[in-house]
């Protein structure tokens, strides 16, 4: 046995040299999105010491290994420092410092130490961040890029009305079907098994359609019109309203961007007075639609948000510089709970972690790290605004609008829910800013505000 697993290990070996010298990063980093995204610890796991083996953890340092000999051998690109560098580091620091000051390795039974929070939901992403800032991304790795989450979505919406139709022998994997495992069973969840985590994946492969499918002209365009109705379908199955309107505004970027100047006004004013009169009108099953409960339950998870905002505030007055330390909002609020200067039912968030990532950056990083992260944002958004308004090839202004599009989609599953606890959520999003930050230092473009977007008819294949 020994003999044939030191075979298979000299085997491997030389197909990842192989690889290293010809192959493209690319299908490493999307087989790990993959595993992240799909087969994480509820799919397998083994323990090994503090922590638990996973295929993604497996397929991680697999991928740091290959991008490392990669880059040394093939890729060693100069790449000009940019200032979203910089924010990253300082908020990671910032992180850092916030979770060490405090009790960072233990935590109740309900929620995690810090520790795995800070390492899952910033740092690991950071890594990301890296490998998609420093390696080669041309035209034929950006098509790869949105033609697999373009699959992707397809196999996710297909996932989702099997999930809704109760079709449990056709969904894969098989842990979407165990209701016991994640989290919003009864609703589209994927093999995420968290419907947000979802959604946000979903909304992700909606704009990547939007932004590949025109490429190919006339069969492009029908295939786009055949995708889209099924994207959108298995996003409202999700039935929850932060994934409703991050897709509503991913795509409304994607159109804002790339629609000929003269539509712009008619069909983006048409979408805006659309829905607000479909919210005014609806406002009531909006916010107390059935799903896996009752629409009572629903309305009560929406009015708990003002019981968060409410103890937020009141946290952030005793802390407004340095916060009550990263990780430590689940403890720290117990004694704002007994307020009773308000008639807000502050006690039924007794159990739950923060709803709200921003406002809980600002209740446990204080001033200093919700400030960070909204610079880090920012410069993530001006490098894709760079992108996509400059002179460069298609596809790199179709990069820089595909990174304003996904941020788009982020942003309402951040004001909505704590996405730091949902570690392929921010391992796409880092990605995708790493990407964009580093092209746009690799092509220095140069920012013409009167640039005027392309009509999506006339996006054709880029040439590889």
């Amino acid at each position: 046995m020994a003999f044939i697993i030191f075979i298979a290990a000299l085997v491997s070996l030389v197909w990842l040299a192989a690889y290293v010298r010809r192959g493209s990063l690319i299908w490493a980093v999307l087989a790990f999105l993959l595993l992240n995204s799909s087969f994480g610890v509820y799919f397998w796991h083994a323990q090994a010491g503090p922590l638990p083996l996973t295929l993604d953890r497996i397929a991680l340092a697999v991928l740091l290994g290959v991008f490392a000999l990669h880059w040394k051998m093939v890729d060693r690109v100069a790449k000009p420092w940019a200032p979203a560098d910089t924010w990253l580091i300082a908020f990671l620091a910032a992180l850092m410092f916030s979770t060490f000051s405090h009790d960072w390795n233990s935590a109740p039974e309900e929620t995690v130490a810090p520790i795995w929070r800070l390492i899952t939901g910033y740092l690991s992403p950071a890594i990301i961040y890296v490998v998609g800032r420093q390696m080669s991304f041309g035209a034929r790795q950006s098509k790869q890029l949105l033609a697999a989450l373009t699959l992707f979505g397809v196999y996710l919406s297909i996932t989702a009305i099997f999930e809704i139709a109760g079709q449990w022998s056709l969904v894969f994997p098989k842990i979407i079907a165990e209701p016991t495992l994640g989290f919003h069973f009864g609703r589209a969840r994927g093999p995420m098994l968290h419907s947000v985590a979802f959604g946000f994946y979903l909304g992700a492969c909606l704009v990547a359609a939007w932004l590949w499918c025109p490429r190919y002209g006339r069969a492009g365009g029908l295939l786009l019109a055949a995708l889209s109705p099924l994207f959108l379908l298995a996003i409202y199955l999700s039935y929850t309203r932060s994934v409703w309107i991050g897709a509503v505004l991913g795509l409304g970027v994607v159109l804002a961007l790339t629609l000929p100047r003269s539509w712009r006004p008619l069909v983006l004013g048409a979408g805006i007075v659309t829905g607000v009169a479909a919210l005014g009108l609806g406002w009531d099953k909006f916010m107390g639609f059935e799903r896996e409960y009752s629409a009572a339950g629903t309305r009560e998870s929406a009015s708990l948000r003002s019981s968060f905002v409410y103890v937020s505030w009141k946290m952030f007055l005793d802390h407004p510089l340095l916060g009550c330390g990263f990780g430590q909002f689940y403890v720290e609020k117990m004694p704002y709970l007994s307020d009773r200067s308000t008639e807000m039912e502050l006690e039924a968030i007794r159990p739950l972690i923060h709803h709200n990532m921003p406002l809980g950056l600002l209740t446990e990083t204080g001033v200093i790290g919700l400030g960070l992260f909204l610079a880090l944002v920012a410069a993530w958004s001006r490098d894709a605004w760079r992108l996509w308004n400059s002179d460069a090839d298609q596809w790199v202004r179709l990069q820089g609008a595909f990174c304003l599009a996904l941020l788009g989609v982020y942003l309402p599953q951040a004001l909505f829910h704590e996405i730091s606890y949902m570690n392929m959520v921010h391992m796409l999003l880092f990605f995708v800013a790493g990407v964009s930050t580093g092209l746009c230092q690799a092509q220095c473009v140069q920012w013409h505000p009167a640039r005027v977007a392309a009509p999506l008819s006339s996006w054709r294949a880029s040439p590889t």
